[in-house]
């Protein structure tokens, strides 16, 4: 099998960036190339700086400062999200602000696969579909919509952590002292409608879909996920 793209997904507080920095040795001998949704990129940081600040004025500043500098994709799609920030509509600020970093985040994965790398990603357009098109009720047609000006590569397979809500509620209270954003802030029916919008896409996709037990220990998860990619890598 020639060089490979999986994505790590799965809802708040399941450990996806943890398990992708215990497979950092992992990665590096097998020539794999690691990034993280909505940043991953200069410009996506910025970005994802201006979905999660509460702050209409920061937003405004963040999409406008890298305005000029990213792909024609990603300029479209800050056009949109601003013109919905103008509008009041939040869902759909996000669905184009999202849509703009992944256009980013998208011709990163060109480049490197075409460098011959291959690519462990943190998040998804899986992840639009769960969070904007199932838990915001955008719909996954507007999602898709949103996407229509950029050429997405899709995954070869995703790796989705399976983790109950009471279980990962206790991890985003643990970690807010260090971290919290508005997406953690969120309720116990936003967390649950994620969950359930992933399983409708994944019911919709191509591609495999791998499950592991994230309430296991971290280690145990992390060798899980790294046996995964192993078969993914080298199939039968």
């Amino acid at each position: 099998m020639g060089n490979i793209y999986i994505n790590i997904t799965g809802g708040d507080g399941t450990g996806k960036t943890s398990v992708q920095e215990g497979l950092k040795n992992f990665l590096y001998e097998n020539n794999f190339f690691t990034f993280s949704e909505p940043g991953g990129t200069k410009h996506g940081e910025a970005i994802k700086r201006a979905i999660l600040t509460d702050s209409d004025r920061e937003r405004r500043e963040e999409l406008a400062f890298i305005y000029r500098s990213v792909i024609r994709e990603a300029r479209i799609s800050i056009e949109r999200a601003l013109r919905s920030l103008r509008d009041g509509d939040m869902k759909m600020f996000e669905v184009h602000a999202f849509a703009a970093a992944r256009a980013e985040s998208n011709e990163l994965i060109k480049k490197k696969l075409k460098e011959g790398k291959n690519i462990l990603g943190v998040r998804s357009y899986s992840c639009s579909k769960a969070y904007q098109g199932e838990a915001r009720g955008v719909g996954f047609e507007k999602i898709k919509e949103a996407h229509k000006d950029i050429e997405l590569i899709m995954p070869d397979a995703e790796i989705f952590l399976e983790l109950p809500y009471n279980i990962a509620k206790e991890r985003m209270e643990a970690r807010k002292e260090m971290k919290s954003d508005r997406l953690d802030q969120e309720g116990e029916k936003f967390h649950r409608a994620t969950i359930k919008g992933y399983e409708k896409y994944y019911e919709q996709v191509d591609f495999p879909i791998y499950r592991v037990n994230a309430s296991q220990e971290l280690q145990k998860v992390i060798a899980d996920t790294k046996d995964i990619i192993n078969k993914i890598k080298t199939p039968n």
